[in-house]
């Protein structure tokens, strides 16, 4: 039996069986509501395998706009789900207790606004993401959605601007001013890694301009090529190629 994850516009979650050897005129597919949403898209959504550990949370699968993602051959999951108001929640989900969904952890991301989105890529240690005036930035998952139980915020300090949150590692710098002087926006609409093993340092990020830019995070927070590749509209959807070259 295959099963996949969806989450919709109104913030449901919900798991689709399909089992392909069951006899002909037979239904081959069930729908089953995991949970019940409000008003809060999901945005992106992700399954990793049963590890052990805060970092398992958010594992190996790319985060798709109210994308699917394909569950492991296991009793428990883990599964990560991004909303439309800067919410991400972990949750467990037991197959073994009539698929019963359980939110671990949850994570704000402050910096967007109303209307606004992201997208990201999730991986065992690390995870990468990027949306509407947010640049490309990656996080430590442990660090990222371990509670904090003291903070500069909570006691009253101002935030230095270029600092970094809690578990971010590396923040992308935007793009120089256009010839007219002026900040060009952050659209950052799709992500990949471009090496084999997610933990790679080298990223590519697509933008609602039509940009593709190549990110080395060891190198340079600034992109390290920058590609015009769309006249009109924006990279909607972006993976790496067979080859390096």
């Amino acid at each position: 039996m295959r099963r996949f994850l969806v989450g919709d516009e109104l913030g449901n979650i919900k798991s689709i069986s399909f089992s392909p050897d069951v006899p002909d005129g037979t239904d081959k597919t069930s729908l089953k509501m995991l949970r019940n949403g409000t008003s809060d898209a999901v945005e992106v959504l992700g399954v990793g395998p049963p590890t052990d550990g805060v970092g398992s949370q958010l594992v190996c699968v790319i985060f798709v706009n109210f994308g699917s993602g394909r569950l492991t051959r296991s009793f428990q999951a883990k599964i990560v789900a991004g909303f439309s108001s800067g919410l991400a929640s972990s949750f467990s989900l037991d197959h073994s207790n009539g698929d019963q969904l359980q939110e671990v952890f949850q994570w704000k991301e402050t910096r967007l606004r109303d209307g606004q989105k992201y997208i990201g890529l999730d991986v065992s240690e690390k995870f990468a993401y990027g949306g509407d005036d947010v640049d490309v930035s990656v996080w430590d998952t442990e660090r990222a959605f371990i509670p904090q139980t003291s903070s500069s915020e909570s006691q009253g300090k101002k935030r230095k601007r270029d600092a970094l949150f809690t578990g971010e590692l590396w923040r992308a710098k935007n793009v120089q001013n256009d010839n007219l002087g002026l900040r060009q926006p952050v659209r950052i609409t799709s992500l990949t890694y471009l090496a084999t093993s997610p933990t790679s340092h080298h990223m590519a990020a697509g933008t609602g301009l039509g940009n593709v830019r190549r990110y080395d995070t060891q190198a340079s927070k600034r992109p390290v090529s920058d590609w015009k590749i769309a006249k009109v509209g924006g990279i909607g959807s972006l993976e790496q190629g067979m080859s390096e070259q």
